[in-house]
């Protein structure tokens, strides 16, 4: 299991990059803020069928 800690206000969506290797015992915890807000739908969709936990 990996904990992966995304902080997207300073990596935009390039922190999501290896989303496609996520696993169901993977825990992925996302901060943000009102400057940014956006998640490029492709990779939410790895993470979301990845079946990792996810916090947002």
């Amino acid at each position: 299991m990996l904990h992966f800690m995304i902080d997207l206000e300073n990596t935009r969506s390039k922190g999501l990059q290896g989303a496609e290797y996520l696993t169901a015992e993977d825990k992925v915890t996302i901060f943000y803020s009102k400057s940014c807000f956006q998640i490029t739908n492709g990779r939410m969709q790895e993470i979301l069928d990845s079946g990792c936990e996810l916090n947002i």
